[in-house]
């Protein structure tokens, strides 16, 4: 790997040369009327503000904002935060930009995680779902290699590579412990289905772009529940004699997952089937959201007892309880293990 030292690991004082993505250019001027130049750095680990107070238009032209550069500086402290002074900057060369050290990535190897999803895919045993689910993440899908690596949001909440097949898993395991509780009233089969293609229309909204997650503008002008009720609507149609039925309550699950017609849904979840995927979805996400808060998204407040304020959340976290050492081993889902 090119790349050497993440942003979480610099130290004021240090010295460094390294690779970043570059973001947020602009040039500004003192209170004496000198031009500088402030960006952002960042990669997987997080971002850092930065200055150049030297050469700062030049330096303004040698790169395309989103674009991964290699940066020669000091770790500095301004007014309490800390920043990088940047000496020298020039683009990075094509065989130093490795995708992995730029963008956040799930803490799960990709591979076990496709690995389980294959296992829960089998697990389906409604031919028609199944069938269905094969359109999507079957070996031989279109689509499967983009949702291996697709993000979940542009933010928020599983925002990185893997991270809406991360969401995906844990909303099977949260699902199935709920319709464990109502058997009698629940179509699991239907609830994994839904559960997998919940959020399908992600492949459409977003995109990565210069190292970097951004809402297409389709996915702005129509947005993701819509979009995957069109793909899962397209599918089903090529799969004869489908059930009516089975068909609408699926779709049914996808446009109201959200819960709350406020909060984006286009029906309110009106089935038993549909509030479980509901309700996984948003524990899914809610924890997902707490647990980044709680590491701090990459800042230095990382390991203080208090949190800073999470406006979507409305609160501050507290660390003060947690063990030193996650009780999780390698490869294991929120210590639990695999699915």
């Amino acid at each position: 790997m090119y790349k050497r030292r993440f942003v979480a690991d610099l130290e004021p004082g240090e010295r460094v040369g390294d690779l970043f993505v570059a973001t947020e250019k602009e040039l500004a001027r003192t209170q004496s009327g000198k031009v500088y130049l402030r960006l952002a750095l960042s990669d997987r680990t997080g971002r850092l503000p930065a200055v150049a107070w030297e050469d700062a238009e030049a330096i303004y032209q040698r790169f395309e904002d989103g674009s991964v550069v290699h940066v020669e500086g000091e770790v500095t402290t301004y007014r309490g935060q800390t920043q990088l002074t940047v000496f020298h900057l020039r683009p990075a060369r094509p065989e130093e930009v490795e995708e992995e050290a730029y963008l956040p990535v799930s803490r799960y190897p990709l591979e076990a995680m496709a690995a389980e999803l294959d296992e829960v895919v089998a697990s389906v045993q409604d031919p028609w779902l199944q069938a269905l689910l094969q359109r999507f993440f079957g070996p031989d899908s279109p689509t499967r290699a983009q949702f291996l690596r697709q993000t979940a949001a542009t933010g928020v909440h599983h925002a990185y590579l893997g991270g809406l097949l991360e969401h995906v898993l844990e909303m099977v395991r949260i699902a199935r412990t709920l319709a464990a509780l109502h058997p009698e009233y629940v179509n699991e089969d239907l609830i994994v289905s839904a559960v997998l293609l919940h959020d399908i229309g992600k492949l459409d909204e977003y995109t990565l772009e210069a190292m970097t997650f951004r809402q297409t503008d389709l996915g702005r002008l129509y947005g993701h529940l819509y979009l995957g009720a069109r793909r899962v609507e397209e599918a089903i149609a090529e799969i004869e004699g489908f059930p009516p039925a089975l068909a609408q309550e699926l779709i049914h699950c996808i446009l109201s997952h959200h819960g709350l017609l406020e909060h984006g849904a286009v029906a309110l979840p009106q089935t038993l089937n549909a509030q479980i995927v509901h309700y996984a979805d948003l524990v899914s996400a809610r924890l997902n959201q707490f647990r980044q808060l709680l590491e701090g998204r990459g800042r230095r407040e990382a390991h203080e007892a208090w949190t800073e304020f999470d406006r979507l959340l409305g609160l501050r976290a507290y660390r003060g309880f947690l063990n030193q050492e996650p009780s999780g081993g390698p490869g294991e889902i929120n210590g639990l293990g695999r699915l």
